[in-house]
C-alpha cells in the first residue's frame, strides 16, 4: 500500500466497528432478555456442555483482547477514570430509590 492510497475504512468507521464488536461481546455475554451466553449455558444439558465451554472460552479470549487493547491505549489512569465515572453514575441512578425507601416518598416526573 503506497502513501497515496486510501484505506478501505475511515478511522471513524473503524471506531464504529470496534464499538459494535464491544457491544456485541458484552450484550452477548449477559443481558436480561434471556438471549445471552449465560442463559444458554445455564440451560445446557450434560451432553451439550462442550458447546458452552467452547463458546465461553471464545468469550473470555474476546474480553482479554479488548481489555489488553484498552490497557495499552489508556492505561491505568484511563481505566480508573472509567470505573470512577461508572460508580458516580450508578450511585446517581440509585439515589432516588434509596431516598424513597428511607423517606417513604415516591419520585414522579411531571409531564
Amino acid at each position: 500500500m503506497d502513501a497515496n492510497s486510501h484505506p478501505i475504512l475511515s478511522p471513524l468507521e473503524e471506531l464504529f466497528l470496534r464499538w459494535i464488536a464491544a457491544v456485541a461481546l458484552v450484550v452477548g455475554t449477559y443481558n436480561p432478555s434471556q438471549f445471552s451466553f449465560v442463559h444458554w449455558a445455564m440451560r445446557a444439558d450434560a451432553h451439550q456442555l462442550p458447546y458452552p465451554i467452547f463458546t465461553g472460552t471464545l468469550i473470555i479470549l474476546g474480553f482479554l483482547v479488548f481489555l489488553r487493547a484498552t490497557w495499552h491505549s489508556i492505561g491505568f489512569p484511563g481505566l480508573a477514570l472509567l470505573v470512577i465515572l461508572s460508580s458516580i453514575l450508578a450511585v446517581g441512578l440509585d439515589c432516588s430509590t434509596i431516598r424513597s425507601k428511607i423517606s417513604g416518598q415516591i419520585d414522579a416526573e411531571a409531564r
